[in-house]
C-alpha cells in the first residue's frame, strides 16, 4: 500500500468517527452544479447561490470559455457535490423497443449491446438510460424505453468544471415526455487532495480518535450507570413487594390461629344435633332451637321436663343447664312445655369434627 493510499484510506476512517452534526456542517459547504445545454448555448448556475455563466462554443475560442468557466468556479460557495444536466428535447434521443422478457433481468447490459443497431452511435460513444414502459405487455414480449446522449458534447461540457461524464446508464426512473426537457444528475467525484493536506487530516483524525474514544467510555460509563439504576429500582420495587406480602402472610397466619382457636372452643352444630337426637326420649318435642355463639336455648314439650333437665345436665357438651322460665301445662295435654338454656362447652379429650 502506497503513503497516497495509506492517507485516503485513514481519512475515510476519521471521518466515519467524526459527529454526524459536524460532517452535516461540512456537506452543507457543498453545492450542486447546473448545467443547461440547450442548442449552441450552456448555462451554468449553482443554486441556490447567484454564481451564474453562459457559454456559447460558436462564438468563444477554448480560452474564452475555460476562462468564463474558471469565473463561474471561483464563486461556488463550496465543494461541487453533484452535477445536474438539462437538455434540450433537441439534445437526446427517445426511443422505444420491443425486447424478449429474458432481458429483464439484465435490461441495462440487452440495451446496450442494441445500440449500435437504434443509433448511429455505439454504446462506449452514448449515456444512456432505459427501463420498461408501463404499458408493457405481461407476455413473453418486453416494452422498453430508450433514452441516449451523445457523450463526447457532454463530455467536453463537463471538461469545463472539472468534471467527467458518468458510466452508463444513467439513473432515470422514468423517460421525459417528448416535449420536455430531460434532467439527470450524479454525484460529482471528490477533488484530489494535496500531501499537506493529507497530512493535517491525518491528525485531525487522529485528535477526532482520541476524542471519539474519550465519548464512548464516557458513554459506556453512561450505560453502566443505567443498567445500574435500572436494577437498583426493580430491586428496590421487589423488596416493596416482599414487605407487602410479608404482611400479607403475617395476617393470613393471625386469622388462621384466630380460626384455629376458634374451632378449638367451638362445638360444631352437627355435633350438637347429633348429642340432642340420642339424649331426647320420645316423649319430648323441640319446638325452637336457637344458638348464639355458645349460648344455647331449646323450647318444646315433654312429659317429664325435670327428667329432660338431668339428662342434659349429665350431657358433655352442655354447661349451666337450667329453666330460663316456669313450666307451663300445655292445652292439648300432649305435656308441659320448657324453655331450656344451657352454655355449650368443647370436651377436653374431644378432637372435634
Amino acid at each position: 500500500m502506497t503513503a497516497t493510499e495509506f492517507f485516503d484510506w485513514w481519512r475515510t476512517q476519521m471521518v466515519e468517527l467524526i459527529p454526524a452534526s459536524l460532517r452535516g456542517s461540512w456537506q452543507n459547504a457543498k453545492t450542486t452544479i447546473a448545467l443547461e445545454i440547450e442548442e449552441n448555448s450552456l448555462r451554468l448556475s449553482a443554486p441556490p447561490s447567484q454564481a451564474r455563466a453562459e457559454i456559447r462554443p460558436a462564438r468563444q475560442d477554448e480560452a474564452s470559455q475555460a476562462k468564463v468557466a474558471e469565473d463561474f468556479l471561483s464563486h461556488l460557495p463550496g465543494i461541487p457535490q453533484r452535477v445536474r444536466l438539462t437538455l434540450a428535447p433537441g439534445e437526446y434521443l427517445l426511443q422505444h423497443l420491443t425486447l424478449p422478457r429474458a432481458a429483464q433481468d439484465h435490461l441495462a447490459e440487452a440495451v446496450g449491446y442494441q445500440l449500435p443497431q437504434l443509433t448511429p452511435f455505439t454504446a462506449d460513444q452514448l449515456l444512456y438510460a432505459c427501463g420498461e414502459t408501463d404499458d408493457s405487455p405481461a407476455g413473453d414480449a418486453l416494452s422498453v424505453w430508450l433514452v441516449a446522449i451523445p457523450r463526447q458534447r457532454i463530455a467536453q461540457a463537463l471538461a469545463l468544471i472539472g468534471q467527467r461524464a458518468p458510466d452508463s446508464p444513467l439513473q432515470l426512473s422514468t423517460p421525459p415526455r417528448p416535449d420536455e426537457k430531460l434532467v439527470v444528475a450524479w454525484s460529482a467525484p471528490e477533488p484530489a487532495v494535496s500531501p499537506r493536506r493529507r497530512m493535517r487530516l491525518a491528525w485531525v483524525g487522529l485528535i477526532a480518535l482520541w476524542i471519539a474514544v474519550l465519548a464512548l467510555h464516557n458513554h459506556n460509563r453512561q450505560q453502566a450507570q443505567t443498567r445500574l439504576d435500572q436494577t437498583r429500582d426493580a430491586l428496590t420495587a421487589q423488596a416493596r413487594e416482599v414487605v407487602r406480602l410479608r404482611d400479607r402472610l403475617e395476617s393470613a397466619k393471625s386469622q388462621a390461629a384466630w380460626l384455629s382457636q376458634r374451632r378449638e372452643h367451638m362445638v360444631s352444630p352437627l355435633t350438637l344435633l347429633d348429642t340432642l337426637t340420642q339424649q331426647l326420649d320420645d316423649q319430648t318435642w323441640l319446638q325452637g332451637l336457637e344458638l348464639r355463639g355458645r349460648h344455647l336455648t331449646l323450647r318444646g314439650i315433654s312429659s317429664s321436663p325435670a327428667t329432660l333437665l338431668e339428662t342434659l345436665e349429665g350431657s358433655r357438651l352442655l354447661r349451666d343447664v337450667r329453666f330460663e322460665s316456669a313450666i307451663t301445662r300445655d292445652g292439648r295435654g300432649q305435656g308441659d312445655r320448657f324453655n331450656i338454656s344451657a352454655r355449650l362447652e368443647r370436651p377436653a379429650q374431644d378432637g372435634g369434627t
